[in-house]
């Protein structure tokens, strides 16, 4: 973690755990790679065990993944979806940005607990893991880790709510039309640029 957090009252009320360095490396390389991003522009930042999840009402919510504070502007949930990308192009091609339906009730619950004490933003970040040497970015920054290249796209949660549709009903997907991601999705620098002016002050 970054700036030696201390536990907020959230955790002491959701039963979260705070991950340490060891489970943090146990976690898949798409939220390896987005909490290298965090640490590198020093956005203090929590990120989540999956595996420990808070029981409301007799039903399992599903946790975030990330609780970033950028210095200017409110707290962030963090929901990672990891996605392969093999084209050549990212204009003109169709990046897949489905979630479950469980993803969505999950952090709306989440957005709602952390709301009634402090305002907070929820963001599904959609992490696309770049398959070819060459590719069209449409100016998108690229982020290099651990042999990998990344490009990091967020969707705020009111956003998706708002605009998803059905993908599948075996698996109770969702997701949205090539139409309202293009213009939904912003870089992740939209919730980090703040914290970097500050740091270059």
């Amino acid at each position: 973690m970054v700036g030696n957090l201390k536990r907020p009252l959230w955790y002491l009320l959701s039963g979260q755990k705070v991950v340490d360095e060891k489970m943090q490396r146990a976690s898949n390389h798409y939220e390896r790679a987005f909490g290298s991003l965090l640490k590198e522009n020093s956005i203090p930042y929590i990120s989540v065990d999956q595996h420990e999840r808070k029981v409301f009402s007799e039903h399992k919510i599903k946790s975030f993944d990330f609780m970033f504070y950028p210095a200017r502007g409110r707290p962030v949930l963090a929901d990672v979806k990891g996605r392969r990308f093999d084209g050549p192009n990212l204009v003109r091609s169709f990046l897949q940005c489905w979630v479950t339906r469980q993803d969505l009730e999950g952090l709306s619950i989440w957005k709602q607990v952390f709301t009634a004490g402090r305002p907070v933003e929820a963001v599904f970040v959609f992490a696309y893991d770049l398959q070819q040497i060459e590719v069209e970015t449409d100016g998108q920054a690229v982020y290099d880790f651990d042999g990998r290249r990344y490009i990091f796209l967020a969707v705020r949660l009111e956003d998706y709510l708002g605009h998803s549709r059905p993908r599948s009903r075996q698996w109770d997907t969702v997701t949205l039309s090539a139409e309202h991601f293009r213009r939904l999705a912003v870089p992740l620098d939209s919730f980090l640029i703040q914290q970097r002016r500050i740091n270059q002050e």
